[in-house]
């Protein structure tokens, strides 16, 4: 559900630009960090503010790996899955991910705790293997500091 104070926000952004269109990336992030994902309801919601078809704003969703349709996890991992972390090391980061955590890609544990993504790229290729955790940037990284941080964020919760 969108709170009546972000449906203000999204309704401003879309009458501060000559081309209303152009507010639908910021107002996506905005309903994002409000409910942890775009739901349909906030499509039906984004379309009419923006004066674009549900299929335009479902598009701009699923283009970009940031915005999520279904509801995630509470830490997000995402691994580059690119040519320079693949060859450094990607593919067992990720299946270290996938066995520890006990779900596949674009899964989410039944706990709600975590969620893994495969990413094309986190553009930080100098430091492959990368793996981002919620909004931080992991370079470097081994399956042993997955191992250690999956510890320690499973103490936090």
């Amino acid at each position: 559900m969108i709170s009546a104070a972000t449906k203000e926000k999204v309704e401003a952004l879309a009458s501060a630009f000559p081309q209303r269109r152009s507010g639908l990336m910021p107002a996506l992030h905005l309903i994002q960090q409000e409910s942890g994902y775009i739901s349909p309801e906030a499509t039906v919601f984004l379309s009419q503010v923006f004066e674009l078809s549900r299929a335009q704003i479902h598009e701009t969703i699923t283009f970009y790996h940031m915005f999520r349709t279904r509801p995630a996890g509470r830490f997000i991992f995402q691994v580059c899955t690119n040519v320079s972390c693949m060859l450094r090391g990607s593919e067992e980061i990720m299946q270290t991910l996938s066995e520890i955590l006990g779900i596949q890609p674009g899964e989410t544990t039944p706990d709600g705790q975590f969620t893994l993504q495969e990413t094309e790229c986190l553009a930080a290729c100098g430091a492959a293997p990368v793996v981002q955790l919620n909004e931080e940037y992991l370079e470097h990284v081994t399956c042993r500091q997955i191992r250690e941080l999956i510890a320690e964020l499973r103490k936090e919760s």
